[in-house]
């Protein structure tokens, strides 16, 4: 097949006649100027210019143009379909099975659905007619496209459009540069992957041949779902491989010779994203949500894009850092892939994922456990957010780049030296125990928290000694680690000698259940909304009444307008009368008359609020009048009064009163 391609390439290119169509810059404006009524009627449009590998060794690249159709009718479509061998009928039925028309879209609208694609060369002769649904050009007389009916294959650019179908197997094609003379587009085709996660991937030459095969290409799964390779300024493509020992390594490919440049040590491409924020830029980076209102600002403020990072694989985490189990990485300077060189001595990064533990999804590398010296000179940076550090071109708070390795590298000497870090949760047997028999969509996945130990002087390291395991919660903040390290204070920060799981095991379990309370609360809302309204209402003040008779039980400060009121409002008793004895008032004069109407007007509650209430309202009436006198009097002196109103006698409060002449009385009163 290659053979036969070969020859028709090598024939003389018939030019066809120049054509002159319209130079748009985006694919929203070819529809608008190539779909309104009576206007660009059989519309072609370049789309793209991009210049290709010459047929000729030694030959400059070419430049081409990517032109494409709007078919504005179906008889403009139906010799298309013919010419490659089908019917209007068969491609109707063939779109609507395949190509996600409904069965009522007939041929006349998929017609006028369709953009096709061609190729011209850079002085506008048409190389290929305009009737493909795309089309790569490998070469100045080659490429390979899919045809109406989805046929792949490679197609001559000289005029004949010679197809020749191809028979090798590829899950996606792809191109990329183009743009200079000096980087020619480059086509690649991506083989299935096999059970061992391994895939291939072929470049062809200008002849259609694979010029380039890179075999056992290791396919990159969850969670850095992205592109197998990595592509570095300098523009060499890195490939990592599984050799049939198992061991691996990077090939490193120059697109534009199609060969291999160099092997290099294991390469491992991660998806980095934001830091965890609760709620930036003022709350601790959060490991895990306390509720599903956190969850929800995590979800929002830590974003949902990344920025993919190259690093090497340069040893193993020994175990008893919980979810930090794992691969030592160096990062790859992103101009040539080499390893960039680690302040501090540090020996390399291990990734924190936690997409685990949440309940939406939260995916990506979240933060860092930074490595430094060996043996009983370790120690540990734990990184989840930028901490001071030199000045950047940009912000690194927020930005999707702040956790970027090269970036952790620079700033993470201002974070605490520690001598261990563990981050994990509770033992998983003792958590699926604990909600066992509950409905599955209400268990809440399980929550991180961390705990650390610190060097008792961090410039000694360990020959200074080291602390017991002190818990950080949930939370990842530097500034939290540095206050939780400078006090200590055993009222608020547990600690533990030896057992960092057993040490936070109690704070989950509060905060899974916790977490179970609000999703099985949120189903059933869903499920029963007008029942659920009166169950929360009463969970509401029971919740309500604990705490203030946990306000009463330890003597705490009663606040003037807060829980414990609303609970003196509305239970009244011993919570009434301790707010009473503080205050001897109520924040408004309406909630007497509320409290008299929930107890009784003759109730001790209503006793105790009423004289104060309408002490309150007799002073407020008394005011009024003597502001409204004041007023009175201040207005009769203004200049405009100057006038004497008329005289008129005092009113007669018992009535004028008159005999008419039919014998009856009539009174009036003023």
């Amino acid at each position: 097949m290659i053979r036969r391609l070969a020859a028709i390439v090598a024939m003389a290119a018939i030019s066809l006649p120049a054509h002159a169509w319209k130079n748009y810059s985006s694919t929203d404006k070819f529809d608008t100027e190539c779909r309104q009524p009576n206007k660009g009627v059989g519309c072609i449009i370049e789309a793209e210019q991009v210049y290709v590998r010459p047929s000729t060794e030694g030959a400059a690249p070419k430049k081409l143009s990517l032109v494409k159709h709007f078919i504005p009718d179906e008889e403009t479509l139906i010799p298309i379909l013919e010419r490659q061998g089908t019917t209007g009928p068969a491609y109707e039925k063939f779109a609507q099975d395949n190509l996600g028309f409904g069965k009522n879209n007939y041929l006349y609208y998929i017609a006028r659905q369709t953009v096709l694609t061609g190729i011209a060369d850079d002085q506008g002769n048409i190389l290929l007619p305009a009737e493909y649904r795309w089309a790569y050009p490998v070469s100045d007389k080659l490429a390979y496209v899919q045809r109406v009916d989805l046929q792949y294959g490679y197609v001559t650019l000289d005029g004949t459009a010679s197809f020749t179908p191809t028979s090798f197997y590829w899950s996606h094609i792809n191109q990329h540069y183009g743009k200079k003379p000096d980087q020619p587009a480059v086509v690649r085709f991506e083989g299935p992957t096999n059970s061992d996660g391994l895939k291939s991937y072929f470049f062809p030459g200008p002849t259609g041949e694979f010029d380039l095969t890179l075999d056992r290409v290791v396919e990159r799964r969850e969670p850095d779902k992205g592109n197998d390779y990595y592509v570095f300024n300098n523009n060499l493509y890195a490939f990592p491989v599984r050799a049939e020992d198992g061991s691996e390594f990077s090939v490193y490919v120059d697109p534009f010779k199609l060969e291999i440049d160099h092997l290099g040590p294991q390469l491992t491409i991660m998806a980095i994203g934001h830091s965890l924020d609760n709620k930036p830029p003022n709350q601790w980076t959060r490991l895990s949500p306390k509720s599903y209102e956190e969850l929800d600002r995590l979800a929002r403020s830590s974003g949902t894009d990344f920025v993919n990072m190259p690093l090497e694989k340069r040893g193993t985490l020994a175990s008893g850092h919980g979810v930090f189990n794992g691969d030592i990485y160096v990062p790859l300077s992103l101009e040539d892939g080499t390893p960039v060189e680690l302040k501090d001595g540090a020996v390399g990064m291990v990734p924190l994922y936690v997409n685990d533990h949440m309940d939406i999804s939260v995916s990506g590398v979240r933060g860092w456990l930074v490595v430094y010296g060996e043996g009983p000179d370790r120690y540990y940076r734990f990184i989840t957010h930028v901490v001071g550090g030199p000045e950047f071109k940009e912000p690194l708070a927020g930005n999707v780049n702040e956790l970027a390795p090269i970036n952790v590298n620079l700033y993470a000497v201002n974070a605490l030296k520690l001598a261990d870090v563990w981050v994990g949760s509770m033992d998983e047997g003792l958590y699926r125990d604990m909600f066992r028999g509950q409905n599955p969509d209400d268990i809440p996945s399980m929550p991180l928290h961390a705990a650390v130990r610190f060097f008792e002087d961090p410039d000694l390291g360990a020959a200074g000694g080291i602390s017991d395991w002190y818990t950080l919660g949930a939370s990842g903040e530097d500034a939290y680690v540095r206050q939780t390290a400078e006090h200590r204070n055993p009222q608020f920060y547990k600690s533990s000698p030896d057992d960092p799981q057993t040490l936070v095991t109690e704070e989950i379990i509060k905060q899974a259940r916790a977490l179970f309370e609000e999703k099985y609360d949120s189903r059933m809302g869903r499920e029963y909304p007008e029942q659920w309204a009166a169950v929360r209402a009463e969970r509401l003040a029971k919740s309500q009444r604990e705490k203030a008779d946990e306000i009463l039980a330890n003597g705490y400060e009663i606040q003037f307008n807060d829980v414990f009121y609303t609970v003196a409002r509305t239970q009244g008793g011993k919570y009434l009368q301790a707010y009473w004895n503080r205050y001897k008032q109520l924040p408004n004069e309406a909630d007497a008359s509320d409290i008299c109407s929930r107890f009784g007007y003759n109730s001790r509650e209503c006793g105790t609020v009423w004289r104060w209430a309408q002490a309150m309202y007799e002073g407020r009436a008394q005011a009024e009048r003597v502001a409204a006198e004041e007023y009175a009097r201040k207005a009769y002196r203004h200049p405009i009064f100057d006038w004497k109103p008329d005289y008129r006698p005092p009113p007669n409060y018992q009535g004028r009163c008159y005999i008419l002449g039919d014998g009856t009385e009539k009174c009036f009163y003023d």
